[in-house]
């Protein structure tokens, strides 16, 4: 499978279709995100001090708990930039929606899982931005090579309920 939680002894992980290809508007294959955030950072000029100091996400709610929540607590936020998109919403889509080169202007970036896990971490990870993600019930095949903490930490980990996501943001800004 794709993804599975961590009882889910019987389940062989493999990568997602995601790294070929991506169905979704203005992703692409894993190779050609990887590409556009390289080209985007430097060429663009986003290097670390240029980007901003705001966590990112842009995605549907889908009415999931764990989404609203998360647009709940960085609602009005100054370290925030984050909105909900309405795939059926021209409007919506013509200003909220950012390319995955685009995340990576941002220092701070957030998957969120929806129905299972959270197809945009991989490219996320592209930028050269934090991540900063909810402990996760939903583990693909690369989670195990993930750290929290250490001199291999790769990315900050929050509360399910964002309840220390204020706390971590504004660290992180304090201690750019």
């Amino acid at each position: 499978g794709y993804a599975g939680r961590a009882e889910d002894k019987d389940i062989w992980l493999i990568p997602d279709f995601g790294y070929w290809s991506s169905p979704e508007t203005k992703v692409g294959s894993m190779c050609a995100v990887q590409m556009k955030a390289a080209l985007a950072e430097q060429v663009d000029g986003w290097p670390w001090q240029g980007k901003v100091k705001k966590i990112l996400r842009r995605g549907a709610t889908m009415g999931l708990e764990l989404r609203e929540k998360f647009l709940e607590v960085t609602r009005d936020e100054p370290w925030a930039d984050v909105k909900a998109l309405n795939w059926k919403d021209k409007d919506s889509m013509a200003t909220d929606l950012k390319s995955m080169p685009e995340h990576c202007q941002y220092k701070y970036l957030a998957p969120t899982e929806g129905n299972s896990y959270s197809g945009r971490l991989k490219y996320l990870q592209s930028c050269k931005s934090v991540v900063v993600a909810h402990k996760m019930s939903w583990i693909q095949h690369h989670h195990p090579l993930m750290q929290t903490s250490g001199a291999q930490q790769d990315f900050v980990e929050v509360e399910r309920n964002y309840e220390d996501l204020e706390q971590k943001i504004l660290w992180l800004r304090n201690h750019d």
